[in-house]
């Protein structure tokens, strides 16, 4: 239920911004987000729990998300779970990308100038690929490939 639902509500997110305090001048921030309308908070509440991590902050327009930011909870908690429940849109091409930054980040590579440029380049990848002033900052930006998805059928619930 819940990777069937992530498929339609869920999003894997990359902030990088500038951070003077960082070794390399910026922060990389993966985000794991599930949003609903405020209504169905308990229906938020219940998959929150099923995890044991995260949080769920009231945005505007009524908007509800459950986010898991902490690296170790998406290393130990979130992408087992989706590696062994495979999300079968094309949603899982952006988690195969989101897991690469995670580990790269994990394995605290992204603290070098090479680290970096990948995470970027993964990020011109991800979702909508949208870099914004990033682009003008690592002009050698190449976005990677996205991973295939190839939709042939909904696994046995058994």
């Amino acid at each position: 239920f819940i990777t069937g639902f992530t498929d339609g509500e869920g999003s894997w997110g990359l902030s990088i911004s500038k951070d003077s305090t960082r070794k390399m001048g910026y922060s990389i921030s993966p985000k794991f987000t599930i949003g609903l309308h405020a209504n169905d908070i308990a229906l938020l509440e219940r998959i929150a729990a099923q995890f044991g991590v995260g949080n769920i902050s009231i945005g505007s327009n009524n908007l509800i998300r459950w986010h898991v930011s902490s690296v170790k909870d998406l290393v130990n908690v979130i992408i087992p779970f989706f590696e062994k429940y495979p999300l079968i849109s094309k949603k899982r091409a952006d988690f195969d990308l989101f897991k690469r930054v995670v580990e790269l980040v994990n394995n605290k590579e992204h603290m070098t100038q090479a680290g970096l440029q990948e995470i970027i380049n993964i990020k011109a990848s991800l979702n909508n690929g949208n870099l914004g002033e990033l682009k003008v900052i690592f002009p050698d930006t190449k976005p990677v490939p996205r991973p295939l998805v190839k939709f042939t059928e909904i696994p046995d619930p058994n």
